[in-house]
C-alpha cells in the first residue's frame, strides 16, 4: 500500500506505515518523490 495524501502530520504517517503502508508521501512536498517511487518500479499493481 502507498499513500499518497496531504495530511502529513508525523502520526498520520506512523499511522499508515504501521497499518502496513510501503511508503507515504506529502503530496504538497513530495510529488517528486511520490512520482521516482512509481517510475522505479517500486510500486507494482
Amino acid at each position: 500500500m502507498v499513500v499518497l495524501t496531504k495530511y502529513s502530520a508525523t502520526h498520520a504517517r506512523s499511522t499508515c506505515m504501521t497499518a502496513g503502508a510501503n511508503a507515504f508521501f506529502d503530496k504538497s512536498t513530495q510529488i517528486e518523490e511520490f512520482a521516482q517511487y512509481v517510475n522505479d518500479g517500486s510500486f507494482c499493481i
